[in-house]
């Protein structure tokens, strides 16, 4: 595992598109504001081997401690691949995140069914992870 220091990068772009290479999915982070942010890149980099972790890391610091941190999955089809490691990754989160709010994307080249089965396994992961889970296809934006 290298240090989360040596895989981060700090940016205060207003536009910042992350993917993987060969992946059609993307998370776009918009920011008018020009905020400084982090960019952590998480697999194959601040986790290395063969655990589950997600692709990304965007940490937004708000105050004392506190802020927001992204987990980012860009995922082919699996879903609930994605999920498990959004939750690998949420147990090797750096501490100084540990106050941090929690926004997990599971974003996905297929549209994740909806329907019970998927709203209760979001509610499942939220109360077992102290984090939100949301789930998109081939994009999602936040604005910071």
């Amino acid at each position: 595992m290298m240090s989360y220091k040596d895989c981060t990068e700090k940016s205060q772009h207003p536009k910042k598109v992350l993917r993987d290479k060969g992946s059609k999915s993307c998370f776009e982070i918009d920011n008018p504001s020009r905020r400084e942010f982090t960019i952590t890149r998480v697999d194959g980099c601040m986790i290395q081997g063969h655990v589950e972790k997600c692709d990304y890391m965007v940490g937004v610091h708000e105050e004392e401690e506190k802020g927001v941190l992204h987990l980012v999955e860009l995922k082919g089809k699996k879903l609930d691949k994605a999920i498990s490691q959004l939750e690998s990754t949420l147990q090797r989160v750096p501490e100084e995140f540990e106050r941090y709010r929690k926004l997990c994307y599971a974003i996905t080249t297929v549209i994740p069914k909806g329907g019970p089965r998927a709203m209760k396994k979001k509610v499942e992961f939220e109360r077992k992870n102290s984090a939100i889970l949301k789930y998109s296809t081939m994009r999602y934006k936040v604005t910071i």
